[in-house]
């Protein structure tokens, strides 16, 4: 599943000509940064946002009432930097 599919929308911001420092001030003007539109490439340095729940499966019929579900909710992702593409090296080198 990627970012782009309509049920699962997260912003991924592109960080990479910025000077974003993890600050108030940064992120307070988080919506100002251009978004990247496609998923970042495998060796792409991210930073995810995201809050933690927890529920007790204690209406469900037939578990535990000790049985809990944790729920990890991405809220962004901020794309921070990318592996330069490997240089092609020639048959006479």
């Amino acid at each position: 599943m990627t970012h782009t599919d309509s049920h699962c929308l997260v912003p991924i911001y592109d960080c990479r000509e910025t000077r974003f420092r993890f600050d108030e001030n940064s992120f307070s003007t988080i919506n100002d940064l251009l978004l990247y539109n496609t998923d970042p490439d495998p060796d792409s340095l991210v930073s995810v946002a995201y809050t933690v729940n927890s529920m007790a499966y204690a209406q469900v019929v037939n578990n535990p009432r000790t049985e809990i579900g944790v729920f990890f909710n991405i809220l962004f992702v901020l794309l921070l930097g990318q592996l330069p593409e490997p240089s092609v090296k020639s048959e006479s080198e």
